[in-house]
């Protein structure tokens, strides 16, 4: 005697609609995520020009021989008589200081930038010039 095996469908995979519904949220999450970490990396691309322009100004020192002066301002910096504006969103918090002949600089300190509620630190160190971002 034969035995007659009959399959049956399962209900218990997903619908198209529900595989739908999971997509649509995954692309939202990763949508917001990327435009999170443009503003992280907007912020570390404009803080890695500033620590390049500092570096610009120690050389200069170095170079000719004379002081070299440095204002950061909110929205910019100026070195000697150059004017460097940061982007449009971009903030940071005034400090004056100079380099010396010997590209020393005058005192030491931290240059704190924001770009919405993301913030980095510039941290000069006396002595050893290194100017790291932290």
């Amino acid at each position: 005697m034969k035995l007659l095996v009959v399959k049956q469908w399962s209900n218990k995979g997903f619908t198209c609609i529900e595989m739908l519904f999971v997509l649509f949220i995954i692309v939202i999450l990763l949508c917001t995520s990327m435009f999170m970490s443009s503003k992280s990396i907007k912020l570390q691309y404009q803080m890695q020009i500033l620590q390049q322009l500092l570096l610009k100004a120690q050389t200069q020192a170095i170079i000719t021989k004379k002081k070299v002066t440095v204002v950061v301002e909110e929205e910019g910096v100026w070195i000697q008589n150059e004017y460097y504006e940061f982007m449009e969103d971009m903030q940071c918090n005034p400090y004056r200081f100079h380099y010396a002949q010997s590209g020393n600089i005058s005192k030491g300190g931290k240059i704190q930038c924001v770009i919405s509620h993301k913030q980095k630190t510039l941290v000069m160190q006396v002595g050893s010039g290194q100017i790291d971002i932290r």
